[in-house]
């Protein structure tokens, strides 16, 4: 079993504090930017880019070196894992979820609404012009993606 000594839910907000020097936007959260909607994307960019040094540094390239700087903690086990995305009614993750051929699509579509609502997914790939059952394999490979 693992051990993380005071791991916070939120290192992408401790690894963006660390290269700025000030504490980012409220709505920075978890391990990475895929859960901002594109206003808070360029929002953040904006707070980056006008809170740091060296003047000439972008805010997407800060963003991104954080983002690295997470990923790259991930990878040497200094801190766990993004946990799966967790569908509580059904007890299971979103991957396994969207698996489950019991439950119908429509179904499937109402809790990835719900999941992006409370701004734990990011905007699910749902096209009207799309078959329910292609639609669902565009929704499994997402989640896999996500997760």
């Amino acid at each position: 079993m693992s051990y993380y000594p005071d791991v916070s839910e939120n290192p992408l907000r401790e690894a963006l504090k660390t290269i700025v020097g000030k504490a980012p936007p409220s709505f920075v959260k978890g391990y990475d930017t895929r859960i901002l909607t594109d206003e808070e994307s360029l929002a953040l960019q904006d707070w980056a880019s006008l809170n740091s040094r060296p003047y000439w540094a972008t805010g997407f390239g800060i963003v991104e070196a954080a983002e690295l700087l997470v990923a790259t903690a991930v990878e040497n086990g200094n801190i766990p894992p993004k946990p799966a995305v967790m569908v509580m009614e059904y007890g299971v993750t979103l991957s396994d979820f969207l698996e489950d051929r019991k439950v119908r699509v429509a179904e499937k579509v109402r809790v990835l609404k719900a999941l992006r609502a409370q701004k734990l997914i990011p905007e699910p790939p749902l096209f009207k012009e799309d078959s329910p059952s292609s639609q669902l394999k565009r929704l499994k490979r997402w989640a896999k993606g996500i997760e």
